[in-house]
């Protein structure tokens, strides 16, 4: 099989699954994944912080049929944030003064899991001198991205 051929079988597999699943939905989404189309800006503006820079904004929505479950290891944690169930996994890397952190919350919706990521990059604080410092570090401490992300959630749901 060459590649046209297997590449044009992947779109027809593609076009099955999204016609069934859009003829299932009863909201309006991509079957696969969605972008949040509003960003709830009373509730959160990635303008706001100086240090820590938000990508992926707004994030990717991915719905699945599956049931919610939550595996922990060391990335990943189940948490409960204003009585919502979540699953939170966070990845980190370091590069050039920077650490890259992307962050999954995946949670139940009706009869879907729901994911939702992101990704936001913070530089290294200890790079900078005094008073840069010690606001970039207390930016970093104090940020509480379960609650942003719980509000966030909750307005889009």
């Amino acid at each position: 099989m060459n590649k046209k051929t297997f590449g044009t079988i992947i779109l027809v597999i593609i076009l099955i699954i999204t016609i069934y699943i859009v003829a299932n939905k009863k909201e309006t989404i991509s079957p696969i994944t969605q972008t949040a189309t509003s960003t709830p800006t009373e509730t959160f503006s990635t303008s706001t912080y100086k240090y820590i820079n938000f990508f992926d904004w707004p994030p990717q929505i991915e719905i699945s049929n599956n049931k919610y479950s939550c595996v922990e290891t060391s990335t990943t944690t189940e948490l409960i944030i204003n009585s919502s169930k979540y699953c939170r996994s966070i990845i980190s890397e370091g590069a050039a003064g920077s650490i890259y952190n992307t962050y999954t919350y995946t949670f139940a919706k009706e009869d879907q899991t729901k994911a939702l990521t992101f990704s936001t990059r913070q530089p290294q604080c200890m790079n900078y001198d005094n008073p840069k410092q010690t606001e970039c570090l207390s930016e970093i401490k104090n940020i509480d991205m379960d609650n942003i992300i719980d509000k966030f959630i909750n307005v889009i749901k």
